[in-house]
């Protein structure tokens, strides 16, 4: 503003906006003391303050918490002020303030004060204190008894106090960098000061134009989130809760068992009733009088020549003579020669012995399990020591998992007898060699699908959807495979088994949903992989964001309110858009098909919720169809708007629409359209005038899923989804069928299919009069023919230019030998260049067992890009994923375009280890497939 007369300019700067800018220039206002006559006070009890005015003027006092409760304004002198508040009756609050302002002149120029002072209130008599016994050294494998001694109980309380107590691994809680919660201060600590403090003197008059004053006053802390840790290695530790126990007469007694484990634990007491709670907090020694301990790999491949380090460690107070044992399972060799047979300790000292082992090739066991055995030789029976201690690592094949079928038709009275021959070309688990699905009609196998979803080991937003199918269905047969798999799983962690751990089919769907969650962008549709949140709709994938809905529809009727409803009503909402503004849709989609695929589902979703019209679905204008799939979906949901003329139309002209293509971004193949169709057919038959047609396609179809599906080997998540979904609906139309059947020579009687794990030798014997359908998979490792060269393996279905790994050293040198130290680090670079297009791809590459990788997300100021060396390009993968044995891209690759990825290694553990192929696949063409060997076989890290 400029004054015309005197040429006078007054400027003020300010800005109008949401981004960029809006920060004024933080200005701090010269400060106010305030003291108090006590620390802490009752409601009710006035508080005695001395405030110390700098200069004369007026005085603002308030108390506040979110609003003011008293104030007053007095004019003073400079010098110390002494006034009294008054605090109300019944005030329980913890966010209470005392702020003072001061308004005044110092040499004809405004000046202003201001200070702010928490009042806090006396809990003392809402804290219990905790007296407890833990012995210096709490003994593993023993029961841990604790007395607990709990003071300042109300006396109304008395009957209603409890005490639990947990005992972690101080090493978990120092990785993952927890911080246990005082419920003391949860309820009763300083809040923060919630009100925005704008301060108009720096506006008006001082040249630092920020009228809001940053409040650090309380105690709420912000909870960390930098705190990123990658898988852990599988190791004894121990993590244990008790439930509740009530406190009688102020004590109580809990006891733990305490697990195989050496090291420090945290053990937190908490004390509470309804109107007090308490907390103490100890770090504790758990130790055996002698402490022997294995350091093993993280994990093993087939042919790796490692080495286990044994550690002896006595602090039982005395000396100790003992015997030495190791042993490992089948499929490892140990050079047990090296570990001598008995060793004498005195106390406090400590031995380390190493070790060499190999693992058998080919593969022959999954885990590899080492148990170490130390005695006492000592005859005084008060100090026996007596150590018998399993550790377990996995074996993993570098081939993958494949499948052999069989399907035999079998005679009344006649005999199966299951041979090696099904098993030829695989290197084979013994406990893990496939199953037989018996049944009397051609059927398609529950658990074969469930089984596969079960074992998969990804999870994109597809494939997190149709791995939590199977829980949202209560067949007994499923029933039993999750219960069965549950335990199999334990055992391969080499835990017993545990009914109460299992999680229920809610738990599973509720994680299946929160893993979805970081999945779903801000419009309210879904990516493939995890979005940050605010991706636009570019990121969203069509088809897919219906069949994600689609499950949380059923998700949220099987379990109502199981689904966060923001969540849901987003969801439902875009899809809404997709049917409202198909013109736009199809500015998404990934080309024609794509989008009127996705509209026929949406619209198939929406009808059956009620929340669309005959005309929504009418004015989609479909006349084409890009497969029989898209167009029972809009025959249905014309069924579902009461059109069953239109939806006649449509399934009149079934047979004549073929898919478009093999692939068109909807995840799906012929086999999973099939599969759906028949389920919407089943609906379809509910309707009378509709009954006939569904029922003459549905048998068609579902005989051509029995012949194709037992042909295909490869098979994606989409596809055992939908199989699935089918299965479960013929074992529901032919749950009645009885019939007997010999298994090895045991005589069974059997209603509706069922399956026995396969075993070379396995007879199975029809006594029915009608003939039995046995399909027979037999399952391992594909076996490697090193004489045949990449290009030529038949296996390799890809059409592939380059797919190779090139090592490098950090200085960006070409690392051409096999030989590395601990602890030295190489950079591998994945070349990919393929000819033809390969959507959602999956290039896998697992790392030698004696290696780590180096996650740039866990290492701040590890940037791969800037290691690669000249010349060398990094693509920006769609996905990446650093696992504990493998390094995972997720991306589409275009025909004849080059790709470069990059992962740094760091050798960890001494030994020989097999330098794995590379993996990779079109995960929703999964036939589509290559695996890719290096010219070098093994690698050498020495200490």
């Amino acid at each position: 503003m400029t004054d015309q007369a005197s040429k006078t300019v007054t400027e003020y700067q300010f800005y109008a906006g949401w981004y960029d800018g809006y920060q004024q220039i933080k200005a701090k206002p010269e400060h106010l003391d305030i003291a108090f006559d006590q620390s802490r006070y009752h409601a009710g009890e006035n508080i005695r303050s001395a405030i110390t005015a700098p200069i004369a003027g007026s005085l603002l006092v308030t108390l506040e918490t979110d609003k003011v409760i008293w104030s007053q304004r007095t004019e003073v002198t400079k010098g110390k002020q002494d006034i009294e508040i008054p605090l109300p009756q019944g005030l329980n609050r913890h966010d209470i303030y005392l702020t003072a302002t001061l308004t005044g002149n110092v040499d004809n120029a405004p000046k202003r004060y201001f200070g702010i002072k928490p009042v806090k209130l006396n809990r003392e008599a809402r804290k219990l204190s905790i007296k407890a016994t833990v012995p210096p050294i709490i003994r593993p494998l023993t029961t841990l008894d604790i007395p607990i001694t709990v003071a300042g109980i109300e006396k109304q309380q008395n009957d209603n106090t409890w005490v639990t107590v947990s005992l972690v691994d101080k090493g978990i809680i120092n990785l993952s960098r927890f911080k246990p919660q005082d419920p003391f201060n949860y309820f009763f600590a300083q809040r923060r000061y919630s009100a925005d403090v704008v301060d108009l003197y720096s506006r008006l008059y001082d040249l630092r134009p920020n009228p809001f004053a940053q409040p650090r006053f309380g105690s709420d802390s912000v909870t960390r989130t930098d705190n990123k840790n990658d898988d852990l290695v599988e190791s004894k530790t121990v993590i244990l809760m008790s439930k509740p126990i009530m406190v009688k007469n102020g004590k109580a007694n809990v006891k733990l068992a305490i697990p195989d484990y050496n090291g420090e634990g945290q053990l937190i007491i908490t004390t509470f009733n309804d109107s007090q709670v308490g907390r103490c907090v100890s770090s504790n020694k758990i130790a055996a009088p002698v402490v022997a301990e294995l350091s093993i790999p993280r994990f093993l491949v087939a042919g790796d020549k490692s080495s286990v380090t044994v550690d002896i460690h006595n602090i039982s107070g005395t000396a100790q003579t003992l015997s030495l044992a190791l042993s490992a399972n089948k499929g490892v060799n140990l050079a047990i020669a090296l570990l001598p047979a008995k060793v004498t300790l005195q106390d406090g000292e400590h031995v380390s012995y190493n070790v060499p082992f190999t693992v058998d090739s080919p593969i022959v066991v999954n885990r590899a399990e080492f148990t170490l055995q130390a005695h006492s030789l000592s005859q005084n029976s008060n100090n026996q020591i007596h150590i018998d201690r399993s550790w377990t690592t996995p074996i993993k094949s570098v081939m993958p998992w494949v499948y052999k079928m069989h399907s035999e038709l079998l005679a009344p009275q006649q005999k199966l007898t299951v041979t090696s021959s099904l098993w030829q070309g695989l290197d084979t688990i013994p406990d893990q060699l496939g199953f037989a699905y018996i049944s009397q009609t051609p059927m398609l196998s529950v658990i074969e699908q469930a089984r596969d979803l079960y074992q998969y080991p990804y999870g994109c937003a597809e494939q997190t959807t149709s791995k939590a199918l199977p829980y949202l269905y209560d067949l007994p047969e499923l029933t039993r495979f999750k219960k069965a798999a549950f335990e199999q799983r334990l055992k391969a962690q080499g835990k017993a088994p545990n009914a109460e751990a299992m999680p229920s089919d809610r738990d599973m769907i509720y994680q299946a949903i929160m893993n979805l969650k970081p999945m779903q962008t801000s419009q309210g549709g879904f990516s493939l992989w995890p979005s940050d949140g605010y991706s636009s709709r570019v990121n969203d994938q069509p088809w897919l964001t219906v069949y994600v809905t689609d499950f949380l529809l059923r998700a949220d009727k099987k379990f109502p309110n199981i689904v966060p409803k923001a969540m849901l009503t987003r969801a439902q909402d875009e899809i809404l858009e997709y049917v409202k503004n198909p013109t736009r849709m199809k500015q998404w989609a990934y080309n024609q098909q794509n989008a009127d695929s996705a509209l026929t589902y949406a619209a198939y979703v929406l009808s059956q919720q009620g929340l669309i019209q005959w005309s929504d679905i009418d004015n989609l204008g479909l006349k084409l169809f890009p497969s029989g799939l898209s167009e029972l979906q809009l025959a249905a949901s014309y069924a579902n708007v009461g059109d069953s003329d239109k939806a006649l139309a449509l399934l009149n002209n079934y047979h004549t629409v073929k898919r478009y293509s093999s692939y068109f971004q909807d995840y799906g193949s012929n086999l999973r359209d099939s599969a759906l169709s028949v389920l919407i057919l089943q609906q379809l038959k509910s309707n009378s005038m509709l009954a006939q047609k569904a029922a003459e396609i549905q048998k068609q179809l579902l005989e051509q899923l029995v012949a194709e599906s037992g042909d295909k080997l490869w098979l994606s998540t989409q596809e055992r989804g939908a199989l699935l979904q089918a299965a479960i609906l013929t074992q529901k139309l032919n749950k009645d069928q009885q019939f007997d059947v010999t298994i090895n020579g045991h005589d069974q009687q059997h209603t509706g299919p069922f399956s026995v794990p396969l075993t070379e030798g396995l007879t199975i014997t029809n006594h029915n009069t009608k003939p039995l359908y046995v399909k027979l998979q037999g399952e391992g490792y594909q076996q490697r023919n090193k004489a045949v060269s990449n290009s030529d393996n038949p296996l390799n279905t890809l059409k592939v230019n380059t797919l190779s790994r090139s090592v490098y050293q950090l200085d960006g040198k070409p690392f051409t030998g096999n030989t590395v130290k601990v602890g030295q680090r190489l950079l591998v670079v994945l070349n990919v260049n393929l000819n033809q297009r390969v959507n959602e791809g999956l290039l896998s590459k697992m790392i030698p067992a004696g290696f780590v990788l180096e996650n740039p997300a866990l290492n701040q100021g590890l940037d791969v890009a800037a290691l690669a060396p000249k010349g060398v390009t990094l693509s920006s993968p769609e996905h990446s994923e650093y696992r504990n044995d493998r390094y995972v891209i997720s991306q589409s690759f275009d025909k004849n375009k080059a790709y470069s990825f990059a992962y740094l290694l760091r050798a960890e553990v001494p030994g020989t280890f097999t330098i794995p192929p590379i993996f990779m696949e079109s995960m929703y063409q999964p036939s589509q497939h290559a695996v890719y060997w290096p010219k070098q076989d093994m690698v050498t890290i020495e200490k």
